[in-house]
């Protein structure tokens, strides 16, 4: 008997969480296209969305128009995206993004923190919680209407354990921290809390809004100072055994004898090639360009490599001849991920969004060439549409799945 109602539970479960995914994939929908979709009788549906409508998580949005044969029209369904909120983080290398976020991954109120790179790590933890607070109260929300958190962070993370193994650009942060226990620490206990690195919440974002059809690619994400990666396979994150999947920036790209030195204490790594801060520094290093160009300091340093950028896109032969380099050391990247894991679609993320069609056809053409002899093929390039807020928008939405995979709601009668 037991064994019999455990059966019937797992099935009542997963009927629910059928209905639900069509509901949230499609946005609005009848009872027979529901039925359609899951395969589903419309009597096991109906009793799914009663579930849900009275919990509040779908709820009933008017008529649909009548079939062509006439009769009834049908009562439509919708996810109720407002059920609740996800905070959401994201830390970069000069700014910390929060947000609160409805389960579409729609931002509510935001608020970002700016901090120094030498910021102890417990005072960028309380930053973050306090801006947690901040934003519950910007939106008039308590805490229990928060049903998770996601930490897009630097490093390598262990997302099952929440522990950052290591985090190049932030040595003094130390190795092998629980990020997730000092998190749990701050947060309410019953939050649920996790932890990547936010180029995989980023591409988790891609994927969430990606046409149907799109399951495989990777996406690379070059910010001032670092590279980094994360691979799409059926749909979701493959993080690899050890979390390293994606830790592109540190593959060998440079093996000359004046290869530059990386932060990791490599040479030749493929973010020491290409990151906007070394090619900037390398670019003002000779002064003729310098003084021809009239490149600033400091703050304007991400300007001017978007500068650089947007005057090779518009013909200026001299600035092509430093984004060509660039596109070289990109191709030997990409060439190996191709012959290891054969993406087919590779997202180009952070600054060099800026590179517009120059970037992206010399990058295409110089990937062809470099190929597998007798293995030519075609490899589309695209570049992000989400900016700064994709690992925001992905990290929520991941937390939205988790909880409607995890949520006992779906145990009740």
């Amino acid at each position: 008997m037991v064994k019999n109602n455990n059966s019937l539970n797992k099935l009542k479960y997963n009927n629910r969480q059928e209905v639900l995914d069509v509901v949230r994939s499609l946005g609005s929908c009848s009872i027979a296209e529901i039925a359609k979709c899951t395969k589903l009788s419309k009597v096991t549906v109906n009793k799914c969305l009663d579930f849900y409508t009275e919990e509040g998580i779908i709820a009933a949005i008017g008529k649909g128009e009548s079939s062509e044969d006439g009769g009834k029209r049908p009562n439509l369904f919708a996810f109720n995206h407002n059920y609740k909120k996800v905070f959401s983080v994201k830390i970069d290398e000069i700014q910390i993004l929060t947000a609160l976020t409805n389960l579409n991954g729609e931002i509510l109120a935001s608020h970002t923190i700016l901090y120094n790179p030498k910021t102890e790590l417990d005072n960028i933890l309380k930053s973050i919680h306090d801006a947690f607070l901040l934003l519950l109260n910007r939106q008039r929300c308590t805490e229990e209407e928060c049903i998770g958190a996601s930490f897009g962070w630097l490093g390598i993370i262990d997302p099952d354990t929440g522990i950052c193994f290591t985090s190049p650009h932030y040595s003094h942060w130390g190795k092998n921290i629980s990020l997730l226990e000092k998190l749990q620490n701050l947060f309410p206990q019953n939050m649920a809390i996790y932890i990547d690195n936010w180029v995989h919440f980023h591409a988790y974002g891609e994927v969430k809004r990606m046409p149907s059809g799109v399951d495989k690619f990777f996406i690379i994400s070059s910010e001032f100072e670092g590279v980094n990666g994360s691979f799409i396979v059926d749909g979701k994150l493959y993080r690899g055994v050890g979390s390293l999947s994606g830790e592109i920036g540190h593959m060998i790209v440079d093996t000359t004898e004046n290869a530059e030195k990386c932060l990791c204490g490599g040479r030749g790594c493929l973010e020491a090639a290409v990151s906007p801060r070394r090619i900037l520094s390398r670019f003002k290093q000779d002064v003729t360009l310098s003084a021809e160009y009239s490149l600033g300091d400091g703050a304007d340093n991400k300007l001017n490599f978007q500068r650089i950028l947007q005057g090779a896109d518009e013909g200026d032969p001299v600035l092509r001849k430093i984004v060509d380099k660039s596109v070289f050391y990109f191709a030997v990247g990409i060439n190996n991920i191709m012959q290891v894991c054969d993406p087919g679609l590779i997202i180009i993320q952070g600054e060099y969004v800026a590179g517009g069609e120059y970037f992206k056809s010399k990058l295409a053409a110089k990937i062809k060439e470099l190929s597998l002899h007798g293995m030519e093929k075609d490899i589309r390039i695209e570049y992000s549409k989400l900016g700064d807020e994709g690992a925001i928008i992905g990290g929520s939405l991941y937390c939205t799945d988790k909880f409607f995979e995890n949520s006992e709601l779906n145990s009740k009668d």
